[in-house]
C-alpha cells in the first residue's frame, strides 16, 4: 500500500461504500490516524481519511460543464459583484464540514 513508508503524509477516499460512509459521519470517523502496519510501530501510520460526499465540492461550487452552480463575479465595475458573499458561502461550507467531523 502506497502510504507513510514512500513519504505519503495523508489519502483520502474518493468513494467508499454508502453504509460505511454514514456510520463513519455518525461516528465522526471520517478522518482517522490509521496504524497499517504492527511490525513498523509509528513509521507506518498516515492520516487518512474519506470525503463526507464522495468527492463532490460543497453545494454551489460546482462548476463543470452543465453546473448549475452560479459563477463568482469578480468584476467589481458589474452590479452582481458577489466575492464576499461567495468566500464568506465557501467558509461557511467548510466550518460546516468541519462541524460533521469534529
Amino acid at each position: 500500500m502506497l502510504g507513510a513508508q514512500v513519504g505519503f503524509d495523508s489519502f483520502f477516499f474518493g468513494r467508499i461504500d454508502y453504509q460505511d460512509r454514514e456510520k463513519r459521519k455518525k461516528e465522526k470517523t471520517l478522518e482517522v490516524v490509521w496504524r497499517g502496519s504492527k511490525s513498523f510501530g509509528s513509521s507506518a501510520q498516515i492520516f487518512a481519511g474519506a470525503f463526507p460526499e464522495n468527492y463532490e465540492p460543497p453545494s454551489g461550487f460546482y462548476f463543470e460543464v452543465n453546473a448549475e452552480s452560479p459563477v463568482v463575479q469578480d468584476n467589481m465595475k458589474l452590479f452582481d459583484y458577489d466575492v464576499q458573499e461567495r468566500v464568506n458561502d465557501f467558509v461557511a461550507a467548510a466550518v460546516a464540514q468541519f462541524s460533521a467531523e469534529t
